[in-house]
């Protein structure tokens, strides 16, 4: 029986990311979050060290959002976002600017602006 996809998946996967169940958890949460509104275009779970370990990716608006398969995930630990995060305290909130969407270092086109 599948857990409710909410929080408890993350802090579940995070006591042990070895864990391929939880690991399959924080991918449907992650996947029914972006499938649920079609504006989202990606979603992106990154470690402490600015791996990607899940990402959905949607290819337009109102498309399908789909899983990103391991070996097309990416490190993104010098994108701006990643360091401002890294520099939070536990508890903090913090949201990003809009920006443009980058990928493997080039702004994806056609032009996406990214939350």
């Amino acid at each position: 029986m599948l857990k409710s996809l909410n929080a408890d998946a993350l802090r579940e996967y995070l006591k042990d990311a070895n864990n391929k169940e939880s690991f399959r958890d924080i991918n449907n949460l992650f996947l029914s979050q972006a499938r649920s509104r079609k504006e989202i275009f990606q979603l992106r779970y990154l470690n402490e060290n600015g791996d990607e370990i899940v990402r959905v990716d949607r290819s337009k608006y109102a498309g399908d959002a789909n899983l990103v398969s391991r070996d097309r995930l990416q490190n993104k630990k010098n994108r701006y976002y990643f360091k401002e995060v890294s520099k939070l305290g536990d508890g903090s909130i913090w949201n990003s600017k809009i920006d443009l969407n980058e990928e493997n270092g080039k702004i994806e086109e056609p032009i996406k602006p990214t939350f």
